[in-house]
């Protein structure tokens, strides 16, 4: 089957077009990006120009080769060809695209307390008996080299 392909940047669906008919060859949707809004407006900023379609599994934009879709975020609507109309007008790019920003903080990061404690604890556990090793071998080294003055 030829035709085009068109993956989402959020959850990893891809489809193959052809003919006016959708084949999905990845399902997705069980992926979810953790910041929505900031996720579509990187994705529109960075391939304006191929965003293609609205992923049905997670609401993300879809890329592909094919006839580029106009982007709606918070009222403001970025266009394939770089332009961007806002409720008040036509904007710049850059100002929308930090009022979307402004309006999308990002999601508050967990503390890594308990995670970097059990972290280290996983490395000293791996790093430990090679530690004991190459003593060890030192250790066996030296006293085989020296055990003929010994005795």
């Amino acid at each position: 089957m030829s035709g085009q392909r068109v993956r989402c940047t959020g959850c990893h669906r891809e489809e193959q077009w052809a003919d006016g008919e959708r084949t999905v060859l990845a399902p997705g949707g069980s992926r979810r990006v953790p910041d929505p809004a900031r996720h579509a407006l990187d994705v529109v900023l960075a391939q304006g120009d191929r965003v293609v379609a609205v992923c049905p599994a997670c609401g993300q934009p879809m890329v592909g080769d094919g006839t580029p879709i106009p982007w709606t975020l918070d009222g403001y609507v970025f266009a394939p060809d770089g332009t961007v109309t806002g409720p008040d007008g036509r904007v710049d790019r850059d100002t929308a695209a930090a009022r979307v920003r402004e309006r999308h903080p990002p999601p508050p990061r967990e503390p890594m307390g308990v995670q970097f404690g059990c972290q280290v604890l996983l490395m000293v556990l791996i790093l430990v008996p090679f530690a004991v090793w190459v003593f060890s071998v030192i250790f066996t080294t030296f006293f085989l080299s020296h055990a003929s003055e010994a005795l």
